[in-house]
């Protein structure tokens, strides 16, 4: 469970939530406080023992950035310049935000549009190329029958 504190939530997401969580047995409970009013460190997890919350370790901490890992979620919690971000445990690698994963979603679709585009613009191009061959060897076989009617003629005469 994830909650953001703010002034008008901090007691109840101190006490009364935290306890009805811990009767549900939700593992672990994280608290975010992202305008840092309210708490130190603004990211706070913990890991339910016994029906009791315990506070998880903060694994790394540079001035205000910090590191938490999430059993749970199997992911690490990293507040960078304030802002909570969660990474791949194994790779390092930042998941994308909303913000960022619909902005990806975006440009593979605008990419798919274009492949798209290009594919029709190819069988165009595919099919203007058969019209003109078929063309070209429909006046190649008219020229034939042409020449091959004046061979005759000569043939004749």
């Amino acid at each position: 469970m994830l909650e953001i504190t703010s002034k008008s939530t901090y007691s109840e997401d101190q006490g009364a939530k935290r306890g009805v969580y811990a009767l549900l047995g939700v593992k672990e409970y994280w608290q975010y406080d992202p305008t840092g009013d309210y708490l130190e460190p603004r990211l706070q997890g913990l890991q339910l023992i016994e029906r009791n919350y315990w506070p998880l370790p903060v694994q790394e901490r540079s001035g205000s950035d910090l590191l938490m890992h999430s059993a749970v979620l199997g992911l690490d919690l990293r507040l960078e310049e304030g802002q909570l971000r969660f990474h791949d445990s194994a790779t390092g690698e930042p998941l994308r935000s909303h913000a960022e994963a619909e902005f990806a979603r975006q440009e593979a679709e605008q990419a798919r549009q274009a492949a798209k585009q290009a594919s029709q613009a190819a069988e165009q191009a595919r099919q203007d190329a058969e019209a003109r061959a078929e063309e070209e060897l429909r006046q190649r076989r008219a020229l034939e029958a042409r020449l091959a009617e004046l061979e005759q003629r000569l043939q004749h005469h």
